[in-house]
């Protein structure tokens, strides 16, 4: 009986040892490039330490930028020649600032309806056409084009109606773009017929959002 009665204090001993034991459990979460955030907590529920990893074989490190509501990552890492990038897309717009008139099948610049963009890296562009036009003869057919570095990307905005008709039009094109220098604009022409149409200003735009990339330089014209 004296035996078992040792075992049972040691036992107890052993017991009330442990209960004075913090255990840690950590929650954590992974970010692209090996980053992860952990939180440590005691087994009470005490907090001991909450701390931010890196690992140190990516390269990467992460820069909390409060006043732009973003953060900031950088790695040496051959990603694309990444050195910044923030998690929202970019958004750019540019408004014709003259009214335009055509009455040619060769392409004419919309003015003012230019982006000169450098993505930081090889991004993903969506781009939206307004174009506000009137037809000054009935059933001439006018288009709305896209350039893109010179060169008019498949799709148009269609335009045909009764003479002096009046409409907005628009039309949509997703492409890539690499990390260089690239100019997209707004282009107007005449497709068939033999009057003029009008393309109005303010209401004729072009919208590029470009995905994913915010470290960019754009025309600030407007």
């Amino acid at each position: 009986m004296e035996d078992i009665l040792r075992r049972l204090e040691v036992r107890v001993a052993e017991l009330e040892a442990r209960q004075n034991i913090a255990r840690p459990h950590a929650l954590t979460h992974e970010l692209a490039g090996g980053d992860t955030v952990r939180l440590s907590v005691q087994n009470g529920g005490t907090q001991l330490n909450r701390h931010r990893t890196l690992n140190a074989g990516t390269g990467l490190t992460a820069t909390e930028d409060s006043a732009n509501q973003r953060i900031t990552l950088a790695t040496s890492l051959a990603d694309e020649s990444v050195t910044s990038r923030m998690w929202a897309p970019v958004v750019i717009e540019q408004r014709c600032t003259t009214t335009t008139t055509i009455a040619s099948a060769t392409p004419a610049d919309i003015t003012g309806a230019t982006i000169s963009v450098t993505p930081a890296i090889a991004s993903m562009a969506l781009v939206i056409g307004i174009f506000d036009v009137n037809v000054g003869t009935a059933s001439d057919l006018y288009l709305g084009i896209l350039d893109v570095d010179g060169v008019d990307e498949i799709a148009n905005a269609a335009i045909r109606g009764e003479a002096t008709a009046l409409a907005t039009v628009s039309q949509i094109w997703v492409f890539p773009l690499t990390a260089a220098s690239h100019t997209i604009k707004l282009q107007c022409a005449r497709s068939s017929g033999t009057g003029t149409g009008t393309f109005y200003s303010p209401h004729t735009k072009l919208v590029l959002i470009l995905m994913g990339d915010a470290n960019v330089t754009n025309d600030t014209s407007s």
